[in-house]
């Protein structure tokens, strides 16, 4: 299959035919990579490709005039309070570690979750059935995205405590645009989902804004709504289900939900 894009808003690059079975997404992601400056690629499924590449922390009103120092502060302050009493091997986390622990749980923060893996994040697109609406897998080369945000190449490892992750855990000092970080992975559903993270900085949108400055491209990797449970089941003859991403009880208990009820009672495929 030849691999066409179109070209929205000077820095998306979006296939003209969305893709309709596993193979079709296998051709795209090898082209990107081959046209790839470094093949450092990160991925991020999304269940409708109208959905902006934000953070949660800048979601419906999380947020006013970015106004976020309390929220930020306070809610980082509870959950370490009150995370330590359930999980006290945790009581040596930087604060680096924090944030991230707080994002992979569901907190709204300034991290926009991202994976090596270009079928985990195929699966995160279409696991909510009932949700899709032009679903999508946003790609970007975090190695080009750094190089041009600070003028070099940079592996951003957040076990490092220097200036630039301090002042991006301070709006107020932070940097207008985005960066990506290879975090610690600091649980088994963090290991299992190969995650990785851009952290936002002033600007709402920065990832659109700074791929418009630098005249490089996102890549959004449409899928047929009509194949997504056609693909969902070959991802899942290929290892790629519940028990993969989610490597414990609520993983397994939602896998067999798919097992058993798949078809006859397909709303309850909606496993969140």
């Amino acid at each position: 299959m030849e691999v066409e894009f179109i070209e929205i808003d000077g820095c998306i690059r979006k296939n003209k035919i969305p893709i309709k079975n596993l193979a079709e997404y296998i051709n795209i992601i090898k082209y990107v990579y081959n046209i790839s400056d470094t093949g450092e690629l990160w991925f991020r499924g999304s269940a409708k490709s109208k959905y902006k590449l934000v953070p949660g922390m800048y979601r419906d009103g999380v947020l006013s005039d970015l106004a976020y120092d309390s929220y930020e502060y306070e809610t980082l302050s509870e959950f370490q309070r009150k995370a330590i009493g359930l999980y006290p091997n945790m009581r040596n986390l930087n604060k680096w570690n924090w944030y991230q622990t707080m994002q992979h749980y569901g907190l709204p923060t300034r991290l926009l979750d991202w994976t090596e893996s270009s079928l985990i994040s195929l699966y995160f697109s279409l696991r909510m059935l009932s949700e899709i609406e032009e679903p999508c897998v946003w790609v970007i080369d975090f190695y080009d995205l750094n190089q041009d945000s600070k003028g070099r190449y940079l592996d951003l490892y957040s076990n490092i405590d220097d200036k630039l992750f301090k002042s991006y855990l301070d709006l107020n000092t932070s940097p207008k645009y985005p960066i990506g970080i290879i975090p610690e992975l600091l649980d088994g559903r963090m290991i299992a989902q190969r995650s990785c993270f851009t952290i936002h900085g002033k600007a709402i949108n920065g990832l659109e804004e700074f791929y418009k400055k630098s005249k490089d491209f996102l890549y959004q990797i449409v899928i047929d709504d009509s194949c997504a449970g056609h693909i969902i089941e070959e991802l899942r003859t290929s290892g790629i289900k519940e028990t993969t991403l989610y490597p414990d009880l609520e993983g397994l208990a939602r896998e067999i939900k798919w097992d058993w009820f798949i078809g006859e009672h397909e709303n309850l495929l909606d496993i969140d």
